[in-house]
């Protein structure tokens, strides 16, 4: 994903040539051969440009011309060996264009040594060992950046991720609950608690607790709604319709009003009609939450126990294979069961902020922008009016448009 920024093309016009503003604007419209083009000019023209090579390699590497990448990417890395973005760039182009971990982990812990109070350079190493699950390194990364940053939502939350890979899910939820702590209301932690509510053992009060607080300051967010209403469920005792079930109830019908198109939403609300024994409706909710999600397990197997209870033995039998397909295929190994990539998926909206500018101050020693796609996990709070999105967090494009 590049890290151009797509409001080059909108900014000002100046009437004079910018050979930096015509390459980004080749790239920014996926024109790789006039952007190679381009580049090859600059670097002709200004050999010394360690960005312009940087930009240049990961073009080739677009082009699949490997070759020409990996060398234009060891002239960058020679000429721009002191330069944290030229090596950032370099780091993206070993991560995602000629994927190299060890390489680019090399690279970005350069970065840390150049920048070590720069908290977006730990976190990306952070970021690139969780993306590739060595939790090891990971854990390693996230030390050496808590001794620079000892209160850091970001390092936090990273930290509980690492542990939740690595099934350690008490002190997971530790963590999100400190996130929480750190920064009440960046949604991330309060997401992440709510994929592990069966593991908040006797912290789920205080998980309930914080649940409570987050909606209370977003009572109209349908996706905060919807994470108090099943920290409630997760605390119901087996049978019976408790004044906790009611609430919950009213807190899904509440965000089902404001979102009728969230799978889950219908599904919780299923399993509750369900305990109340009110067949029909479930059937109906699940249902909904079926064709909006047809890959969930959970939600054929209640389908299945439904139907059954309405007496209709064809469509349970239906259910049942269906959620046994889907249940042994989440269970093999390297599925999603066993990976973390869901849980960086329900994060991959969370952009990293910043500042806009034109390609030619990107190429130039002046600016402290890093290319390469935005971290999964990283939040900025910014001021302003509210937006009706998950916990009202305010997030805006950045240079690839995330």
């Amino acid at each position: 994903m590049w890290w151009l920024v797509s409001v080059l093309l909108l900014a000002p016009q100046s009437t004079a040539p910018n050979p930096y503003r015509e390459a980004g604007a080749a790239l920014a419209s996926g024109n790789l051969a006039e952007a190679q083009a381009r580049l090859e000019a600059l670097t002709a023209k200004d050999p010394g440009n360690a960005r312009a090579w940087m930009l240049l390699a990961q073009t080739y590497a677009r082009r699949k011309n490997q070759a020409p990448a990996l060398a234009a990417a060891a002239k960058s890395e020679t000429l721009g060996a002191r330069d944290p973005e030229v090596l950032r760039g370099l780091a993206f182009l070993f991560t995602d264009l000629e994927p190299d971990l060890k390489r680019a982990a090399g690279y970005l812990s350069a970065v840390v040594e150049l920048a070590p109070y720069d908290e977006n350079a730990h976190f990306q190493l952070i970021q690139l060992y969780l993306q590739h699950e060595d939790f090891a390194h990971a854990s390693e990364a996230i030390a050496n950046a808590r001794k620079v940053f000892a209160r850091s939502p970001q390092i936090e939350l990273a930290d509980g991720v690492c542990a939740y890979g690595m099934r350690r899910f008490p002190e997971a939820v530790d963590q999100f609950l400190k996130t929480i702590a750190l920064a009440p209301d960046v949604s991330q932690p309060y997401m992440f608690l709510g994929r592990m509510l069966d593991h908040a053992g006797e912290r789920l009060p205080e998980v309930v607790e914080r649940f409570a607080q987050f909606q209370a300051r977003h009572p109209d967010d349908a996706g905060v709604c919807l994470l108090y209403a099943k920290a409630l469920v997760a605390g119901l005792d087996p049978g019976g319709f408790p004044p906790a079930a009611e609430q919950a109830m009213r807190l899904l019908e509440h965000a089902r009003a404001i979102d009728n198109n969230r799978a889950e939403t219908h599904y919780q609300i299923g399993c509750l009609l369900e305990r109340k024994r009110e067949y029909a409706a479930a059937a109906g909710e699940l249902e909904q939450s079926v064709a909006l999600e047809p890959r969930e397990p959970g939600a054929h197997f209640h389908l299945a126990r439904v139907y059954e209870r309405l007496g209709r033995t064809e469509d349970a039998l239906r259910e049942r294979e269906q959620h046994q397909k889907l249940a042994e295929s989440a269970a093999a190994p390297g599925s999603a069961e066993t990976r973390i990539g869901d849980l960086l998926d329900d994060v991959a909206r969370s952009g990293r902020v910043l500042e806009a500018g034109d390609l030619g101050d990107r190429l130039d020693t002046r600016r402290q922008i890093a290319p390469g796609r935005p971290p999964l996990l990283e939040f900025r709070y910014l001021e302003g009016a509210a937006r009706r999105r998950f916990g009202n967090l305010d997030l805006v494009i950045d240079d690839a448009g995330h």
